[in-house]
């Protein structure tokens, strides 16, 4: 018997690819569409080319009081969300109700924690998981059962082997790799010194970064190990940062997340609304293949 596969999609991520990738498309009545365009053509790719079981589109519901604890400034460069595509949030959320797809909004938790929740409880010997998104922290969560699938059109899932080839080091070894380097994109200092190169090499002689501290005496050259010495706080606690929680309370069932016809008519109606006229077609003919 076949596994049957789910798939995970970065809810916000995929929203913000659409968004930048189609700048103007609105409809007559002056509503920007062009996330909404282009998160459903990318679902709808996805879709026909995977064919899940079970799916959901997981959206970030907050930063978490424990990282913001631990580094006040996580994320606090980034810039606000665009109100064209903040006004889209609730028009995609109503597209996953009405196409048949789950749809997750973690109170006050990040997409990623959610992500590997869900992924965590699903993942086994009768269930292949797929996370669709581009967030390099998710790949501390590939295993031979989960992959995490680049969304864009001619993404390839990648396994343990493709994230040894990227980051040099192992799954269960990309958050001691982060810790080392940092992340800029969520505003998280590293070591000053040590790159992707490097932390990958200490962590093919050192499998961990417990081992790391516990033969720091050891390490070469001098000048790697004063920087560690120095940076070691800093790095505890990236580890505590970027280590993604598999334990979210809330989060829905495996069956839930049972992937669901679509209610075709009011669905049609709904792009129709906003002159997405190509999408509402193909979606009427779907309709009519199943007769």
């Amino acid at each position: 018997m076949p596994k049957s596969l789910m798939l995970l999609v970065d809810g916000l991520a995929v929203a913000y690819r659409a968004f930048h990738a189609i700048p103007h498309l609105s409809s007559q009545r002056g509503e920007p569409t062009n996330a909404l365009f282009g998160f459903i053509k990318m679902l709808r790719q996805m879709d026909d080319q995977w064919h899940p079981t079970h799916r959901a589109v997981v959206f970030d519901g907050g930063l978490p009081a424990h990282r913001m604890a631990l580094w006040p400034d996580y994320k606090a460069q980034r810039d606000p969300m665009p109100e064209a595509l903040r006004a889209q949030l609730e028009p995609i959320t109503r597209f996953l109700q009405l196409a048949g797809w789950s749809s997750v909004h973690p109170a006050e938790e990040e997409a990623d924690d959610a992500l590997a929740t869900l992924a965590r409880a699903a993942a086994g010997p009768d269930m292949r998981v797929l996370i669709a998104s581009s967030d390099k922290d998710l790949l501390q969560l590939v295993t031979d059962d989960v992959q995490i699938l680049p969304p864009t059109k001619d993404g390839v899932p990648m396994d343990t082997a493709a994230v040894r080839v990227k980051f040099g080091v192992a799954p269960d070894q990309v958050v001691d790799a982060l810790a080392l380097i940092g992340d800029t994109a969520d505003n998280i200092p590293g070591v000053p010194g040590i790159g992707p190169k490097t932390a990958a090499q200490l962590l093919s002689q050192f499998p961990r970064l417990d081992d790391v501290w516990a033969h720091l005496p050891s390490v070469e050259p001098v000048r790697i190990r004063q920087l560690l010495a120095e940076h070691r706080s800093t790095v505890e606690r990236n580890q505590a940062l970027m280590r993604l929680r598999i334990d979210l309370p809330d989060m829905p069932s495996v069956d839930q997340l049972l992937a669901r016809r679509p209610d075709y008519g009011p669905l049609v109606e709904f792009l129709e609304e906003r002159d997405l006229n190509g999408l509402a077609r193909a979606y009427r003919e779907s309709e009519m293949e199943l007769f």
